[in-house]
């Protein structure tokens, strides 16, 4: 009769089982939590086929590169919980590749708040890569697209940090890199390439439980705690007249997007 390590090396996805030793391996040196929704092989081969079929094959010379898996956490948490999605990029990718990739729900929640407020950053090991169009007067920043990530001085576990949208900011880790091996994706045209997203974690209305919150309200008088969340229709029945003006404005309110 088979063990439980044999029915699970039978049927679990070998790209499933190559993360969750890497995992294994990585957690006696850094936490990182781990992240839902992982992309099967099926999923990244279909990837690749509509690479190949838009672009082409370009296998050559892939064999000497390396693939590194980046991690991005939760907007607006300095720390590196919450982690939300992983690419996976070469080498010879670079931070601008990596920039179009990394999913913001604030981008998802007000379409067009990119083109208001262009521009981003990284910030890695001390030094600004910056996109053309958010410049600082400093010495010690690089254009995002100037160098490979295989030039850059990364150490894998290392906290780094990529701001946007004027002040957005998104703890990233580096938490693997390794040689091609025969199981990646060997197009090259098909990376850099999302490999995981979490689920949306979103709160509902504190008053009627049951639609999503589109505010949060600090020390707003009618609420019992402090934050407190919103629907828009109980937030404007609660603050609003029947012609329109506000009852009181002695708190703060903010949109709220998802935690």
């Amino acid at each position: 009769m088979p063990n439980v390590d044999e029915i699970e090396g039978r049927f679990l996805p070998l790209r499933k089982r190559r993360q969750r030793q890497r995992t294994q391996a990585r957690r006696s040196a850094f936490d990182v939590p781990r992240i839902r929704n992982w992309i099967g092989p099926s999923q990244l081969r279909a990837h690749e086929e509509r690479c190949r079929e838009s672009f082409g094959v370009d296998e050559i010379g892939i064999h000497r590169d390396v693939v590194l898996t980046l991690t991005v956490f939760q907007a607006s948490h300095q720390s590196a919980s919450n982690p939300v999605q992983t690419l996976a990029l070469l080498g010879s990718n670079t931070l601008g590749d990596a920039a179009k990739l990394i999913h913001c729900q604030v981008e998802a929640d007000a379409p067009g708040i990119e083109s208001l407020l262009p521009g981003s950053h990284f910030l890695i090991e001390d030094k600004l890569y910056t996109s053309g169009s958010y410049s600082l007067q400093n010495d010690e920043q690089q254009p995002l697209g100037s160098a490979s990530l295989s030039s850059l001085p990364i150490r894998p576990g290392s906290v780094y940090h990529f701001v946007h949208l004027g002040g957005c900011r998104h703890a990233i880790i580096f938490t693997d890199i390794s040689l091609v091996a025969q199981d990646d994706v060997r197009n090259r045209f098909a990376y850099p390439m999302q490999t995981a997203l979490a689920r949306e974690k979103r709160r509902r209305c504190d008053v009627c439980d049951m639609e999503a919150a589109v505010f949060v309200a600090y020390e707003d008088r009618l609420a019992p705690t402090s934050p407190f969340f919103f629907c828009s229709l109980c937030y404007h029945r609660l603050h609003y007249d029947e012609s329109g003006e506000i009852l009181y404005d002695d708190f703060k309110v903010y949109p709220y997007f998802c935690d």
